[in-house]
């Protein structure tokens, strides 16, 4: 209505629509490198605006497929989401979704965004970091320790590392559920190879962590002839390496 000079006008009614969310192909990454390698099981933050009307967690597993008002599809199937607010949704990639171009769609309170494009590759992975910066989110087995410059592991010690993005798994899981704490379990179709300082470290288990979602565990032993210092810390899976990383490595007692 519009009011003036005392008189009211007649009323009209008009609809107010929820915005249109919205994203693009570089605004899909990897959640652990925020590169855009992407394989199946990967994942994800999705970013972008009016991706959701406020802020949602996930409570419990397996993941829902719609989180405060918003899911996301991607080439027609629902996707498991961890996270959705305004400008960023978290999620994992399904298992099934194929090699090759994916489209992906996010709606949000029954809008729909256009759908975009991504690449889907057999393996995609991406190293966990300590944020901010590049060194490794690690454990050093012999303590419990976190890997780091004042707790740093030594030659012939393990440490445990966490990444995604490994795509297929054997057995295999369900998207959006936890991976099982007894055996068997699930672990790389494709060969993992682990260097520290240039060197070729020892990986007895790489495997989706237990009672996690979308998350490899590598246990990796630390080479004898390591060097000390700030090493790098490289992972590939399949022959595809991720983005390297930095690790603690101290003098051989």
């Amino acid at each position: 209505t519009v009011a003036g000079d005392g008189a009211t006008s007649n009323a009209l009614a008009f609809t107010i629509g929820f915005p249109v969310p919205a994203t693009s192909s570089a605004g899909i990454l990897n959640a652990a490198s925020s590169l855009p390698a992407i394989a199946p099981g990967t994942l994800i933050a999705i970013y972008g605006t009016n991706l959701a009307a406020g802020t949602a967690q996930f409570s419990a597993a397996p993941l829902p497929v719609l989180l405060g008002g918003t899911s996301v599809s991607i080439n027609g199937t629902p996707v498991p989401l961890l996270y959705a607010s305004p400008g960023q949704v978290n999620a994992q990639v399904p298992y099934e979704t194929k090699v090759g171009t994916a489209k992906l769609i996010v709606t949000s309170n029954g809008v729909s965004s256009a759908a975009v494009n991504f690449e889907v590759a057999a393996t995609g992975p991406g190293i966990f970091t300590q944020q901010p910066g590049t060194h490794v989110l690690a454990l050093n087995l012999a303590d419990g320790t976190l890997n780091a410059s004042q707790t740093p592991a030594r030659p012939g010690q393990y440490i445990t590392a966490y990444l995604t993005g490994q795509g297929a798994v054997n057995p295999p899981v369900t998207t959006g559920d936890v991976a099982p704490s007894s055996p068997p379990f699930p672990v790389p179709v494709a060969p993992v190879v682990v260097k520290i300082g240039g060197q070729i470290a020892s990986v007895p288990f790489a495997g989706l962590a237990p009672g996690f979602i979308g998350l490899l565990q590598i246990n990796v032993q630390i080479p004898d002839a390591a060097p000390t210092g700030e090493q790098s810390f490289d992972v590939s899976i399949g022959g595809v390496a991720a983005a390297s990383a930095v690790i603690s490595i101290a003098p051989k007692q």
